[in-house]
């Protein structure tokens, strides 16, 4: 499991590669997930690689991209959004 604090800028943007740079995706999740500034990301995960960009917007939008065109069917993917955290797990 992967956690990361943010502290003073709010997490904006997360994009969980599935073993692909999203150039050559063939399937693409997207969700807006509400988080204030100071609020914390959580990754479960044992697969991809993770990129976070941060901005000062409020909020957080998460990227799944994937080769694979049946991702939903390949893997669980489930995300929270709680006061204060945005938890996703593949």
């Amino acid at each position: 499991m992967i956690t990361i604090m943010r502290t003073f800028v709010t997490l904006a943007a997360v994009t969980l590669l599935i073993g692909v740079a999203p150039a050559a995706a063939g399937a693409r999740i997207e969700k807006e997930l509400e988080l204030g500034s100071g609020g914390r990301f959580v990754l479960d995960t044992d697969n991809g690689a993770l990129v976070i960009t941060g901005t000062d917007r409020t909020g957080a939008r998460i990227v799944i991209t994937s080769r694979a065109e049946d991702i939903e069917d390949l893997y669980d993917i489930e995300f929270w959004s709680r006061p204060g955290e945005v938890e996703v797990k593949v």
